[in-house]
């Protein structure tokens, strides 16, 4: 009896060892576990906090605006750019360019800021002595002069080339105008004629056409010939321009010329 009690106390201090143990590594277990996450926290803590600080921002750098009075529009864009800003055309009128940009005959007459001004702003205003309408305007009278000139060239390939005969009468003709003072039947007589220059009735016809002469000059120079060289009245002289056998003038070309007689 005195062993079985025994027996029974030793199991039950053994019983409570157990517990005692059991428990104690549960608390250890758990105090880590604590540990551990609060020291994950804190890490995180501390990541998150490092990610959220926000950065400094740049700042804008001041420096001096480069003189372009003088240059083109073009250049002075490409010095300005160079420098750090953005230039924009400017007219004498003060508004800016919005259409066009200035060709290379523009020049700059001044900037804004100006030259050597220390700025930190990125926009110059790029002023030329020229407001952008009467910029269009110079640029369409150009266009359309251009146009004119290759429309001129392109009629001139696509008419017709005088043959040779033709000019070489045309030309006797102004001479025989210039010269001679003569009517444009007595000029085209003169080019056919087999005792003048022989020229083919269709070279004189184009010759005489295309002559580009004051034919009541010509009577009047020769009504005033007549009155100085042969002293004849007016009626005279105004026969011998219509004559089929002389001056052979239209009859209006002879009036006129009797007409402003001195």
């Amino acid at each position: 009896m005195h062993c079985r009690t025994m027996k029974l106390g030793n199991m039950k201090r053994y019983l409570s060892a157990v517990l005692a143990a059991t428990l104690v590594a549960g608390l250890t277990a758990c105090g880590g576990g604590v540990s551990q996450a609060s020291s994950s926290s804190g890490s995180a803590s501390s990541s998150s906090s490092g990610s959220a600080s926000p950065s400094a921002s740049p700042t804008k750098t001041s420096r001096p605006v480069p003189d372009v009075a003088g240059k083109t529009f073009a250049e002075a864009y490409k010095v300005l750019s160079a420098a750090g800003f953005y230039g924009s055309a400017y007219g004498k009128d003060g508004k800016k360019w919005t259409h066009t940009t200035p060709d290379a005959s523009i020049v700059v007459v001044s900037t804004n800021p100006a030259a050597g001004t220390v700025s930190a702003t990125e926009d110059i205003e790029i002023h030329v002595g020229i407001t952008e309408a009467e910029h269009a305007a110079v640029a369409k009278a150009a266009a359309d002069a251009k146009k004119a000139a290759a429309d001129a060239a392109a009629k001139a390939a696509a008419a017709p080339k005088v043959p040779t005969e033709y000019s070489s009468a045309l030309s006797k003709a102004g001479s025989y105008s210039r010269n001679m003072h003569m009517s444009k039947a007595g000029i085209y007589d003169q080019l056919t004629s087999q005792y003048g220059e022989k020229f083919s009735p269709e070279a004189a016809q184009y010759a005489v056409d295309n002559l580009k002469t004051d034919y009541n000059a010509n009577a009047l120079a020769k009504a005033k010939s007549y009155q100085s060289s042969m002293s004849m009245s007016p009626a005279a002289i105004y026969d011998q321009l219509v004559s089929q056998y002389g001056e052979k003038f239209t009859p209006e070309e002879a009036n006129y010329a009797v007409q402003n007689l001195n």
